[in-house]
């Protein structure tokens, strides 16, 4: 299983739009992919103080006030295990 987490693209906002995500709301928003497939959104809060990610569905994973590269690392360690 190949998990990696890029920039949005173009591509990325019909999803995004669909979870009604709006960029401006955050400080960052990545997609997260999974074998070449988005599989969610790994968003940072507005004051840049927290992640979520945010699956294809609307399903939220909060990960408090983690920095963003442990967020990401805990994410990625956690779909390894599927």
């Amino acid at each position: 299983m190949n998990v990696k987490i890029k920039k949005t693209t173009l591509a990325d906002f019909v999803d995004l739009v669909a979870l009604g995500i709006d960029k401006m709301d955050y400080t960052s928003v990545d997609a997260v992919m999974v074998d070449d497939r988005l599989v969610g959104f790994l968003v940072t809060t507005e004051e840049g103080w927290g992640c979520v990610y945010i699956d294809k569905t609307g399903k939220k994973i909060d990960f408090g006030d983690a920095d963003y590269d442990v967020a990401k690392y805990q994410l990625i360690k956690m779909i390894a295990k599927f």
